[in-house]
């Protein structure tokens, strides 16, 4: 944790925590879609928020410059994002299929 605060981010180590904890819970519930879509919406969420906090960190350091690395993070992040929104939609999709024939 010592390496977190050092960086001025000290609660990206409980961020990390989130993170697995979601990713068991879509691990855990593959078979139960409506669940799983839960828990993917809860990813999203936190991606969302992760975000966020990586583009408000760079608003509010002064001395960090806008460069091709940050472009490439940004860029990856977004594409991911995508992903992760049509595999949400997709399990939507399922579990209103599923509810629908019963």
């Amino acid at each position: 944790m010592a390496f977190w605060t050092e960086n001025g981010q000290p609660d990206t180590y409980y961020l990390y925590f989130v993170y697995l904890f979601i990713s068991v819970g879509i691990l855990s519930t593959l078979n139960r879609v409506k669940w799983c879509a839960r828990f993917v919406f809860g990813y999203l969420i936190l991606h969302i928020f992760s975000t966020v906090r990586f583009l408000t960190n760079l608003y509010l350091t002064p001395d960090v410059e806008f460069e091709l690395y940050i472009i490439k993070n940004l860029t990856i992040t977004f594409v991911y994002f995508v992903l992760w929104l049509w595999i949400y939609s997709k399990m939507k999709k399922e579990a209103l299929h599923k509810k629908i024939n019963g």
